[in-house]
């Protein structure tokens, strides 16, 4: 019993903590841009920063950048690898 009372009191702080932190909660803006390579299934983006991008092409065969600044798109053809359906792009340490 003693168990239950305290995992209940746990659940009940977290509600509270919950409650409070919802007050704070302020509108976003979301930007949508058309990916201009259709049918390409883009899928996956990665925000290395506030201008750039990564996506893949999962149907195109090639890895893409979007600069939200500018709303420019560069594409980086993945050559032999155009049937292998990549799904995500891979971030690695190196820059």
């Amino acid at each position: 019993m003693r168990f239950m009372r305290f995992w209940s009191l746990a659940l009940a702080a977290v509600f509270v903590f919950l409650a409070g932190a919802a007050s704070d909660v302020r509108p976003v803006e979301i930007k949508e841009w058309t990916v201009p390579w259709p049918d390409s299934r883009p899928r996956d983006p990665f925000a290395e920063s506030q201008s750039c991008v990564w996506f893949c092409g999962q149907r195109g065969g090639y890895l893409a950048m979007l600069d939200p600044t500018t709303g420019e798109f560069k594409q980086y053809d993945l050559g032999d690898f155009v049937y292998t359906a990549q799904h995500t792009a891979a971030v690695g340490p190196d820059e």
